[in-house]
């Protein structure tokens, strides 16, 4: 058999950052809205269903009654854990993708079963587990959010109070120094927290993808 010459063994799992630039805003739009729990359940699909298709490349048999005796409940991979479990046990993704789709599994199933109100700033740390390799993207997101507060904030008041374009530097400073009031702060950690979501979504499913690619790549 001819061997694919554009087969990459090695192919970084982030190199397709226009996928990532491209499914940001589709994510975003469907969760904007949302309450934060809400958020993290629809979210959490997006992944899953990545890894359904992934799993529908591999099984032995494409018939419809098969997949659905598998996939659906309460089919042995009906569950999102089973789905990651059978993934890894196979070594179709690598031990931090594994990780990573735990720590986002940890946070949905918190989402769906606490009774008091679920809060995402809540669960910083399982978030910040779930970007596994990638937590320079977090950082990013993190000064992109505060510099975009910033800058809301800073155009609104110049605009209200009808300050000239000349003073905003001053007006940006005292905003820089407001932003770490406990109310704006708050304010803050909730959207940093929900785009931090967003892009580790995005992340996740643009490595499965890629882990996918791999193994079909492997039998051509």
């Amino acid at each position: 058999m001819k061997k694919n010459q554009s087969k990459k063994s090695n192919l970084p799992l982030t190199d397709s950052w226009q996928e990532i630039i491209d499914l940001m805003p589709e994510i975003a739009k469907k969760i904007a809205n949302e309450s934060d729990r809400g958020a993290i359940l629809i979210g959490t699909s997006y992944v899953e269903i990545q890894l359904e298709k992934f799993i529908l490349e591999i099984l032995p048999e494409q018939s419809n009654k098969y997949q659905t005796r598998l996939l659906n409940y309460p089919g042995p991979l009906s569950s999102f854990s089973s789905k990651i479990e059978l993934l890894y046990a196979f070594r179709y993704i690598n031990l931090t993708h594994y990780n990573s789709l735990n720590s986002l599994r940890k946070i949905r199933n918190k989402a769906a079963h606490e009774k008091r109100e679920f809060k995402l700033t809540d669960y910083r740390n399982d978030l910040n587990s779930a970007f596994g390799e990638f937590k320079h993207g977090k950082e990013a997101i993190e000064n992109e959010v505060k510099q975009y507060q910033i800058e809301q904030l800073t155009t609104s008041f110049m605009k209200l109070k009808k300050i000239d374009e000349k003073d905003k530097s001053e007006i940006l400073e005292i905003f820089t120094n407001l932003i770490n009031e406990k109310e704006l702060e708050e304010g803050v950690d909730r959207l940093t927290a929900l785009l931090e979501f967003i892009y580790c979504l995005v992340l996740l499913i643009t490595n499965i993808e890629k882990e996918k690619k791999i193994f079909t790549e492997r039998i051509i």
